[in-house]
């Protein structure tokens, strides 16, 4: 669902679906579909692709397509499609699996996706063998590192279970409690097993995940607010700004303010 949102957005002239994202990172994908489906009318969305002619990013023919049709059931297959042929769209094709670089844009076919813990692995160890040893020295090696550490995600199993417990398998900001999709962040880079510690890390949203792991997020070590980049603040995520982290129980459990301030320092030099 979040490839429709970034394809969208790589519309000319731009157009970002806020309404819509919103939606997936409050329901999730699939939730977001059934929701859309469920209306008695169309989404302002919808109208808006059809006007530029991209119908191919609406949620209705994403729905129709393989493989994500097997998700949704016969009445919601016939929403989509009576949808499109209301606007006389070409609906997808039933039948046949996509060939390799075919097929609706940003998206794999299922026997291509993995599992959370298989993504991780497989992409930790790419990752390894791409980045190399650490140099503190070297600006270029910490950016590649920065994007290596994006696949680690679940990367420590040990450390997410115990962030997972400290913050009773909620997102620290959102409050979200579906843990498949909550990731161990660490406040300061990994750097072997002594730095899986709870004080060192915060339980996030994936995607929340990605902009701490890219500054783009914050957090005030005094405060316990987020901080959220002004280039985001007029997008969904700007709603989180100043918003109080949701701390675990146990103040031992609580992420290093030290390690806040240091994280910050390291990010400004």
């Amino acid at each position: 669902m979040l490839g429709i949102y970034e394809e969208a957005r790589r519309l000319k002239p731009s157009y970002t679906p806020t309404a819509f994202l919103r939606m997936v990172n409050e329901h999730g994908g699939k939730g977001a579909a059934d929701r859309l489906l469920a209306a008695n009318q169309v989404s302002d969305g919808f109208g808006e692709l059809y006007r530029r002619k991209r119908l191919k990013l609406t949620v209705e023919y994403l729905v129709l397509s393989h493989p994500w049709r097997q998700l949704f059931d016969e009445k919601q297959l016939a929403v989509a499609r009576r949808r499109l042929q209301a606007v006389e769209c070409e609906l997808p094709p039933e039948n046949p699996e996509p060939e390799p670089g075919e097929g609706h844009p940003e998206i794999a076919p299922l026997s291509k996706v993995l599992t959370g813990t298989e993504r991780a692995d497989e992409l930790r160890k790419q990752g390894e063998d791409a980045v190399g040893p650490f140099d503190p020295r070297d600006e270029r090696d910490g950016r590649r590192r920065v994007l290596a550490n994006l696949v680690r995600r679940q990367g420590q199993p040990a450390f997410r279970r115990e962030l997972l417990r400290a913050y009773g398998e909620r997102c620290a900001i959102t409050g979200w409690a579906v843990t498949d999709v909550l990731e161990a962040a660490h406040i300061l880079p990994y750097r072997g097993e002594h730095t899986n510690h709870v004080s060192n890390g915060l339980l996030l949203r994936s995607d929340l995940h990605a902009l701490f792991d890219l500054h783009l997020m914050e957090i005030d070590p005094e405060t316990y607010s987020v901080l959220i980049d002004p280039s985001l603040r007029n997008t969904p995520y700007g709603e989180m700004h100043g918003r109080k982290l949701l701390l675990p129980i146990d103040p031992a459990l609580w992420p290093s303010s030290e390690y806040l301030r240091l994280r910050a320092k390291q990010a400004s030099v």
